[in-house]
């Protein structure tokens, strides 16, 4: 038996286009979901929040939230 290694399918025809596809999207989803998320969450933060830094901490700290 030959050693193949996993990064072999990469260089396949039928696999790297849909490996490319699927990591496009789920960059593309990724990037929306954080641009809506902070300008749902900068906006209405700033005006509470007087410091910049507190408030760029406080909206990395609410977009980390649902993960956990």
């Amino acid at each position: 038996m030959s050693e193949h290694s996993q990064f072999a399918l990469l260089k396949t025809r039928r696999f790297l286009p849909l490996f490319l596809a699927q990591a496009i999207g789920a960059f593309n989803d990724n990037a929306f979901r954080l641009a809506l998320a902070t300008l749902y969450i900068y906006g209405p933060l700033r005006s509470v929040v007087s410091d910049p830094d507190q408030a760029n901490a406080t909206m990395a700290a609410l977009l980390v939230m649902p993960f956990f």
